[in-house]
């Protein structure tokens, strides 16, 4: 299943809300009174996502959905797959044009309702359009930019690591 099949499923068999209440009970403070705004910025972003015409870029990859646990918590890794390399690749800065049609695969089995409440949370980190994750692509892009051309203003990560600690 693509992502686009999932949103129109989730879509058409009215699971939309499901969605909004698992990524409230998820990912924010469950308070329910951030529910109303919830479903009114994913709603939009998910029908923006519907009506992209899909952008190479990713062709030979997927969305993979895997559990994770490390030494501090649990959480669900959402991330591109290459099966070719079996390497990963960071997606929340990613184009949603070259996302939207691309299939999605899963290490453990999750429920439509889960893959989506995931797939989203992570499409939407740095903003709930196209537009907003492009700005903060560029500003990543500006930001590396800047520290390669200004290597002096970096600080090695030990020192960065003793000075946190220090506080």
């Amino acid at each position: 299943m693509t992502l686009r099949e999932l949103l129109n499923v989730v879509f058409n068999t009215g699971s939309l809300f499901q969605v909004m209440s698992k990524i409230e009970q998820m990912y924010h403070d469950n308070t329910s009174d951030q529910i109303q705004s919830i479903m009114k910025c994913y709603t939009l972003a998910a029908q923006e996502m519907l009506d992209l015409t899909s952008t190479p870029g990713c062709e030979d990859q997927s969305i993979r959905l895997k559990n994770v646990t490390d030494d501090t918590s649990e959480y669900v890794d959402v991330h591109l797959y290459s099966e070719q390399t079996d390497e990963t690749f960071a997606i929340s800065y990613t184009d949603w044009s070259e996302l939207i049609d691309l299939p999605i695969t899963m290490v453990q089995q999750f429920d439509m309702v889960d893959q989506l409440a995931h797939i989203l949370w992570e499409l939407t980190f740095h903003g709930f359009s196209r537009d907003a994750v492009a700005k903060a692509r560029a500003e990543l892009y500006a930001t590396i930019d800047e520290a390669e051309k200004h290597p002096e203003n970096l600080i090695p990560w030990e020192d960065f690591l003793t000075e946190t600690e220090q506080k």
